[in-house]
């Protein structure tokens, strides 16, 4: 004998159209968040990628390679770190203790970046291919 169960008073209806609605914020919230570490990411790969290629130009393939490992080191050095830091104390300590970590390191090194020297003295043929 199959019995069926009433659904509990106090328990709404679970339709589709609710479900939707309650998991949208949810994606407007992930996209939002994927949206800044895309750009912050990007604000970060792209300079450093323009420099060391502008910078070096015998062992070019080397640099860029070095910057891209550079950006997967951070992952395995800030999680673990991160990890800590909220077993130690709470999320929200642990955030700010890496945001102000990631200011006290990025500030200055923004400082040490220099543009790239010109083409002309870097490159003996474009200077070559300028001359009359």
């Amino acid at each position: 004998m199959s019995e069926t169960t009433a659904p509990r008073p106090d328990q709404p209806k679970a339709d589709p159209e609710t479900l939707v609605l309650k998991a949208a914020p949810r994606r407007v919230v992930r996209f939002k968040r994927r949206l800044l570490i895309g750009i912050a990411a990007g604000s970060f790969y792209a300079p450093m990628m323009a420099l060391a290629s502008a910078w070096i130009d015998k062992h070019r393939s080397l640099a860029v390679a070095l910057v891209s490992a550079g950006m997967g080191v951070s992952p395995v050095t800030v999680a673990p770190s991160a990890s800590m830091l909220i077993t130690a104390y709470d999320w929200r300590t642990a955030m700010l203790v890496i945001g102000l970590a990631s200011w006290a390191l990025l500030i200055p090194a923004c400082f040490l970046i220099r543009p790239a020297p010109p083409a002309a003295r870097r490159n003996p043929s474009c200077a070559a291919a300028r001359r009359p």
